[in-house]
């Protein structure tokens, strides 16, 4: 898996919600959660691979990433998150525990993140064009794919030779020093999301049904 995705599972929370000594609350998000993954896994044979989201004083948002070893057309891809989405909603509004902490009930579709990343054999990302991660945010879904750039790597400035911040002089010659030194490196692969479509959820589900 590369770099910048581990970056967006830590972005995610890329670990169990620690129970001890948190809100009750708490407890009862881990229970959906823990639910939601078997279903998913049972169906789509999905892999949880984070879960988190916003609770800072009640539950606000919930969010949950998925990999899987696929490559599917939009359409499947669609059909899985619109599945997921539904799912992971149906379990929060249904348990009666809950529903005291939720910021507020019914809990709709723009308080739930549900992402899905889709890898090759060796769990790397497929860089052909195709949905390579489909993810929800503020009620909308979003398809993205990946592709490699040849570019050169990205070297920070050297912060530490510049004495004074505030002298433009300093910072302009600290730039062209780290500019000067990459352009002595060779150029290297960076992978990149790239956009391929985006939809509200009320179209994706609109879709889906029309499609049965």
């Amino acid at each position: 898996m590369k770099k910048f995705v581990k970056i967006l599972f830590l972005v995610l929370i890329s670990m169990k919600l620690d129970l001890s000594a948190s809100p009750e609350y708490l407890k009862y998000v881990n229970e959906i959660v823990n639910e939601f993954e078997e279903e998913m896994k049972k169906e789509y044979g999905l892999h949880c691979c984070s879960s988190g989201g916003a609770m800072p004083h009640d539950v606000q948002e919930i969010s949950v990433g998925f990999q899987i070893r696929k490559k599917p057309t939009l359409e499947e891809a669609r059909e899985m998150e619109v599945t997921a989405v539904k799912k992971l909603l149906h379990l929060v509004n249904n348990h009666k525990k809950i529903r005291p902490f939720l910021r507020e009930y019914p809990f709709g579709p723009d308080r739930v993140g549900v992402s899905i990343t889709f890898c090759n054999d060796k769990w790397d990302h497929h860089n052909d064009q195709s949905v390579t991660l489909i993810f929800t945010a503020r009620g909308r879904i979003f398809y993205r794919g990946s592709e490699i750039r040849m570019e050169k790597p990205l070297l920070p400035v050297d912060y530490l030779k510049i004495k004074d911040p505030q002298d433009p002089e300093q910072c302009r010659r600290a730039i062209e020093e780290r500019d000067k030194k990459v352009e002595k490196l060779p150029l290297v692969s960076q992978e990149y999301f790239v956009p391929i479509l985006d939809e509200s959820f009320e179209e994706a589900i609109k879709i889906v049904q029309e499609k049965k």
